[in-house]
């Protein structure tokens, strides 16, 4: 049996990947964006001189979604799969849109498994986060739950760093109290990260790089920066469009008053074109960032210089 898994979220991939080889030794990694389909089809139709099964990971597997792959890649890795080694499985991984367009993946479908992980809502983030603290013998409120996991956009990778960095900070079997937890939150941080979207909305290229380059030394993620744009940007076009009345709009949206008066006056900044051309280019940065073609960091500076 092979896989394809899809996800924005690289831990719920890995796990999902720990379920199908559990604690099997022969495993194999590779990255396609460093690789090739004929050193990929190579390792796969291997025969062990053990006759052990082996499983391969290929990450970065994009031409299942919207990167290109060469006609005789694509023949080749259809013949593969169409005839494969029963003693591998491989698993193709990606961490954006599935292709349901494309043959090969016509050929997952029909034949192999395909498992597409959405992102999970949020009450199903309450009970995951519940459930992983409960393993390590740790008890918290709803309360606390909810406030790491809007600290962190619902960002499942941004929320296991915080859930590593609990385990640190306190003692195994105690109640995870929320003032405690927000001690190890650095309120200039999330003011900085805030400000760095004000700046970068209001096009002050300078402030916005310096800010930037404060978080970069931190080692802030650059994609919690590109979800908050990507909702900014969405509000204001949104409410550019807007033929409905504010209240309407409000409840849609969940925006408080303060802040759907802070994006409508924003709004005038911007044309509907130029928005829908920064939600277009935070879309391209994030897929080019989650399918490693760049690196997160320089991706951000690129559309820093033209915003």
């Amino acid at each position: 049996m092979n896989y394809l898994i899809a996800s924005e979220s690289f831990r719920l991939i890995d796990e999902e990947i720990n379920k199908i080889i559990k604690n099997k030794e022969n495993v194999v990694k590779y990255d396609m964006n460093e690789s090739s389909i004929d050193e990929l089809i190579k390792e796969a139709s291997y025969l062990s001189l053990l006759d052990e099964d082996k499983y391969i990971i290929a990450s970065n597997s994009s031409f299942f979604a919207s990167s290109k792959i060469k006609e005789e890649d694509s023949k080749k890795l259809i013949a593969y799969l169409n005839n494969p080694n029963p003693k591998t499985t491989i698993i193709f991984k990606i961490n954006s849109k599935i292709d349901e367009r494309k043959k090969i993946t016509k050929i997952m479908k029909e034949k192999y498994k395909i498992i597409d992980i959405a992102k999970p809502k949020e009450y199903e983030m309450q009970k995951k986060v519940e459930g992983i603290l409960k393993k390590e013998s740790f008890t918290i409120s709803y309360e606390t739950i909810n406030y790491l996991i809007k600290s962190t956009l619902n960002n499942y990778d941004l929320i296991y760093n915080e859930i590593e960095k609990i385990k640190i900070y306190f003692p195994k079997g105690t109640n995870i109290i929320l003032d405690e937890l927000r001690k190890l939150t650095h309120p200039v941080i999330d003011d900085n990260i805030f400000k760095l979207i004000n700046e970068i909305i209001n096009k002050n290229i300078k402030t916005s790089t310096k800010l930037f380059n404060d978080l970069k030394i931190l080692k802030e993620e650059p994609i919690v920066f590109i979800n908050l744009l990507a909702r900014e940007y969405r509000n204001m076009y949104l409410i550019k469009i807007n033929k409905t009345n504010k209240n309407d709009l409000m409840k849609i949206l969940k925006l408080a008053d303060w802040q759907y008066e802070k994006s409508a006056r924003n709004v005038y900044q911007y044309s509907i074109p130029e928005l829908k051309e920064k939600l277009k280019q935070l879309y391209t940065l994030d897929l080019n960032i989650k399918s490693g073609k760049i690196d997160k960091y320089l991706g951000f500076e690129l559309f820093l210089l033209n915003i």
